[in-house]
């Protein structure tokens, strides 16, 4: 999954804990530049300046993957700041089969 992925722009989900705090700190060791989201915005933002301040590019934005206008709202905060997702992780636990 990592092979490669330097430069890139890997969208997380469910980042603020668990598995997809570990992929959001592996990915941005790698190079990839992560941007993430999750329901606990004090979570994300402690995450976004630890990975920063260890030479990583992070956006963290609170949101929360059920309700389709706050997945829009991420969606644009990622296209705001000029990036393109190359790879997506689902990492939370809740579930959306809609899409945004």
């Amino acid at each position: 999954m990592t092979q490669g992925i330097g430069g890139k722009v890997v969208v997380i989900t469910g980042a603020s804990s668990g598995l997809g705090e570990a992929t959001a700190r592996l990915l941005s060791k790698q190079g990839a530049a992560v941007a993430f989201g999750a329901r606990r915005a004090d979570r994300l933002q402690s995450l976004a300046k630890e990975l920063v301040a260890d030479g990583g590019k992070a956006l963290a934005v609170a949101t929360d993957v059920i309700h389709r206008d706050r997945r829009r709202d991420a969606r644009r905060n990622l296209l705001f700041t000029g990036g393109r997702a190359g790879r997506l992780v689902r990492a939370s636990r809740r579930v959306c089969n809609q899409p945004a």
